[in-house]
């Protein structure tokens, strides 16, 4: 939602598992194998080993109290408030309930802009709330609300993470987007801003906007860049990813077809 950052795109564009019988290994190969469980990527493929490691396991599951689909601004940042040390947005993404509803696309016009196929921007889908996730650059720190008062406009927010829990409250993600001026500064993409202080005190409605259809990338193809991604490349990237499929069932979102692109403005 950043301004310069939405400008800065504006311009920039312009210019299974299979079973099997086990292998007869010896005790080296044995041991050899039981410390091949760190998930580090095979030189080859770049595809992260199936080797049988434990199941996975959540660092972040979601809070006690808390469904884990949050519908409104103040309910996600309660939840988040609540998740354990420390509090980033691998952690976010984990600790929601599933299957979880999520939608990529590539689209650079945000101040989270995604990245080619490989780093989308994410969103994802709660009755009444949508949050979004980039998976690359300083937007992959950010955690962005919008909570929908109307069937085309949304309350925004931010937070930034990670957070100590006592800096985490609905104010401080209200605020964050405050410009210097008037209202916030995701107002030149989002038009139509107004004051809705009846919701959040400081906050600001305007029109919510969806990504282009043709910078949408499949689920199959992020859960793809998802298995081959290297840590020892990108941590932040593979953490983001693995956060979103590895705790349970994801499934397609979208946004509701009223709501226009930023293209669609005359």
């Amino acid at each position: 939602m950043r301004v310069s950052r939405c400008v800065s795109a504006v311009l920039a564009l312009s210019g299974a598992l299979v079973a099997c019988e086990p292998a007869e290994v010896d005790e080296m190969d044995a041991s050899s194998g039981a410390q091949g469980t760190t998930g580090d990527a095979d030189e080859t493929t770049g595809m992260r080993p199936d080797v049988g490691e434990d199941a996975y396991v959540p660092r972040c599951t979601t809070p006690v109290g808390h469904t884990g689909r949050p519908r409104t601004i103040a309910e996600a940042v309660a939840h988040i408030e609540a998740l354990p040390e420390p509090i980033d947005v691998p952690c976010v993404l984990e600790s929601f309930a599933r299957p979880l509803p999520v939608l990529a696309s590539s689209s650079v016009f945000s101040a989270q802009p995604g990245q080619g196929n490989q780093s989308p921007r994410l969103f994802v889908f709660f009755d009444g709330l949508i949050l979004s996730f980039a998976t690359v650059g300083h937007g992959a720190q950010l955690v962005e609300f919008a909570e929908f008062v109307g069937p085309t406009t949304t309350v925004k927010a931010e937070l930034e993470l990670p957070a100590d829990p006592a800096t985490i409250d609905v104010a401080a993600a209200v605020t964050r987007i405050q410009d210097q001026d008037f209202g916030t500064v995701c107002r030149l993409c989002h038009r139509n801003e107004e004051p809705s202080d009846e919701i959040y005190p400081g906050s600001f409605a305007s029109d919510a906007l969806a990504p282009r259809g043709d910078t949408l990338v499949e689920l199959d193809e992020v859960r793809m860049h998802a298995a081959s991604c290297d840590p020892r490349e990108d941590a932040q990237r593979c953490a983001i990813l693995d956060a979103v499929f590895l705790p349970g069932e994801v499934i397609p979102g979208e946004f509701d077809p009223q709501i226009q692109t930023i293209f669609d403005y005359e």
